[in-house]
Order: C-alpha cells, then structure tokens, then sequence
C-alpha cells in the first residue's frame, strides 16, 4: 500500500532534547475522535517541536487514504478526525544530533558543532491502530515500519501478534523487537518476523529500531531510526 504523507509547513515551536530512545504516537485528546500527537516514552513524555511532525496519513475503515485536520496548540500537534479513521501514521524527523567532547548534545549536524565527538540523523514512524482493516497488514513504505500480519484488535491477554520488521521495505532480520511492559527483545527471522505476545487488555506499545553507519555524510556518522505500533485490543 502507498501512501503519501500529507505535510505540515506551517507548524512552529523549538526544543532541544537529546535523541535517543524516543517515539512519537497519538492519544486522545478530550474531544470525541481528537487527538494529540506525544513525544517521548510510554508514561514519560516531554515537549517536541512540532515542525518536525513531517507528515500525518490517515485511513478509513475501508483502507482507503482519508483528510485529517492538524493544528498546533500548546506545543503539540493536535487532529480532529471523525469515527470512521481507522489508521493515523506519523513521519517525524528529528534531525541531526551531535555529541561534543563534553557529553553535550545539539540539535545539529555536526560540522556546525566545536569538538564533535559523534553525530545520529534521527528519523521515527508510528502507526495507531483504531479500528481494522485487512489491508493495513501489507507495507506502508516508510523506512523503517512494523507490519501486523493479522488483526490485533481482537486479539487477547496470552495470545500472539505476528509482525514483520521491513528495513527500505525489505525484511530486517536480527531485529529485537520491544513490547511495553516485556524486558526481553524478540529477535525477528530471516525473513523479519516474529511473534509477540499480548498482555493486557489496554493500551498496547510495540517498537524497533535500527541504526546505520553514514560516514560519507558531512552531517551525521549515522542514521538513527525508530519504528512503532499502537494498539488497544
């Protein structure tokens, strides 16, 4: 499935944080069908810059691609959608990261940094599932995604959720894939798959990522990715 990201130009604010780890994801927002899109850990969040939601996508029940409305209030990006939006995707680029000889980081490339001691192009996708729909388990095409390969809203404590890990929509394997509340990576398959198991009844958090060397690259000696999955059976 192709998608094409709809942009978000107009959005203002700045913040300094350091990049590791992080994620962005959508939660409700008061309003019935509103929501805010979150940055940080599950039970941890911390202010973003809006500017770097790249792109919001979203879909209706019949897999179609569907308008979302987007506004900036309070430092957050904010989406008023309606009950038939089935699937909100994220693209967001958190830029250049570099590390000084200090252990300080900015949110720069590095040749713009003194004693730049390493540097990460930091980029993160998300995907909320609100309701179903059998397409929704065929790729995406963002760089780095997690695929369910079945329908995990109806699924319950003790079963397990196949996904598929795709690195440039090819299958990533060796990738540990990470479950809220679960210690212990699942290491995907040859062909980037792996079983996952559910835990509760609530709010479901599921997340990779993969790091790469771009030595050639006069802003960043890596790239820095991150993928997530979010759910409530």
């Amino acid at each position: 499935m192709l998608r094409k990201s709809i942009p978000l130009l107009m959005l203002s604010g700045a913040v300094c944080l350091p990049a590791s780890a992080h994620d962005v994801w959508i939660t409700p927002d008061g309003a019935v069908n509103n929501y805010q899109v979150v940055y940080g850990h599950p039970g941890e969040l911390e202010a973003y810059n809006p500017a770097k939601v790249e792109g919001l996508t979203a879909f209706d029940k019949s897999g179609a691609q569907k308008d979302i409305s987007a506004s900036v209030r309070d430092g957050k990006v904010n989406l008023k959608t309606d009950p038939d939006i089935a699937l909100i995707v994220i693209d967001y680029d958190n830029g250049f990261w570099t590390e000084d000889l200090d252990k300080k980081y900015f949110n720069q490339p590095k040749w713009e940094v003194e004693g730049p001691k390493s540097s990460m192009h930091s980029k993160k996708y998300n995907k909320n599932i609100l309701a179903w729909n059998s397409s929704f388990s065929k790729p995406l095409g963002a760089e780095l995604e997690i695929v369910p390969l079945a329908n995990p809203l109806q699924l319950k404590p003790g079963d397990k959720l196949p996904v598929q890990v795709l690195y440039r929509s090819q299958p990533l394997a060796g990738a540990e894939v990470q479950i809220m509340g679960d210690k212990e990576p699942y290491a995907t398959d040859a062909k980037g798959r792996a079983s996952v198991p559910i835990q509760k009844t609530d709010y479901q958090y599921i997340a990779v990522s993969h790091k790469e060397d771009t030595k050639s690259n006069p802003n960043a000696d890596g790239m820095s990715l991150s993928a997530n999955l979010v759910f409530t059976p």
